[in-house]
C-alpha cells in the first residue's frame, strides 16, 4: 500500500510542476516578472537550458543520461520494495517526481520552464516545483544519513556500556 501512497504523490508532484509550467509559458512573456511577495520573491518566466543557474547550458545530454540513471535507480528501489524507511521512500519519491518533471521539459522543449525568483537574496538562480522537489528530497535523504549515523553511533556507546 505504502508503493502505491508514493506512486499517487509523484504522479500528483509531476502533475502540479507541469501545470505550473505550462501556465507561465502559456501567460507570461519570456523574462516577464511580476513581485508576489513584495520584493522577496516575484515570478520570473525563464528557459534553463542548463542545470542550476543554468551551468553546463551546452551539455544538455549529460542531464538526460543522469537523470534517467538516477530516476530508473530510485524506481527500481521503490517497486522492489527495498526501502525500507520511509523518510527515505518518501525522499526518493520526491526525487524521483522533480526528476522526471524537468526531464519531460528538456525532452519535449529543449530546456526548463523556471519562474521561482527569490531575487538574489536566499537563491542566485530562478528555479521550479520540481528543483524544489529535488533539493527537498535530498535534504531528506542527508537527514535519513545523519539520523542513522546518530542511532550508529549511540548504539555503539551502549554496546561499549555494556562492556565495562
Amino acid at each position: 500500500m505504502k508503493r502505491y501512497v508514493s506512486l499517487i504523490v509523484a504522479v500528483l508532484a509531476v502533475a502540479a510542476d507541469q501545470i505550473s509550467k505550462w501556465y507561465f509559458a502559456a501567460n507570461y512573456q519570456l523574462y516577464e516578472s511580476h513581485n508576489v511577495l513584495g520584493s522577496l520573491v516575484k515570478f520570473t518566466y525563464i528557459h534553463n537550458y542548463g542545470a542550476v543557474g543554468g551551468m553546463l547550458a551546452g551539455a544538455p545530454w549529460v542531464f538526460n543520461i543522469i537523470t534517467v540513471a538516477v530516476v530508473l535507480f530510485l524506481i527500481f528501489l521503490l517497486a522492489a520494495g527495498r526501502v525500507k524507511s520511509s523518510l527515505l521512500r518518501w525522499a526518493f519519491t520526491l526525487v524521483v517526481s522533480g526528476g522526471i518533471g524537468n526531464m519531460i521539459d528538456r525532452l519535449s522543449n529543449g530546456y526548463v520552464v523556471d519562474f521561482i525568483d527569490c531575487n538574489g537574496m536566499y537563491f542566485p538562480w530562478i528555479f521550479n516545483i520540481a528543483d524544489s522537489l529535488v533539493v527537498i528530497g535530498c535534504g531528506l535523504i542527508l537527514l535519513y544519513y545523519l539520523l542513522d549515523t546518530v542511532r550508529e553511533i549511540r548504539a555503539k556507546r551502549g554496546a561499549d556500556n555494556a562492556e565495562t
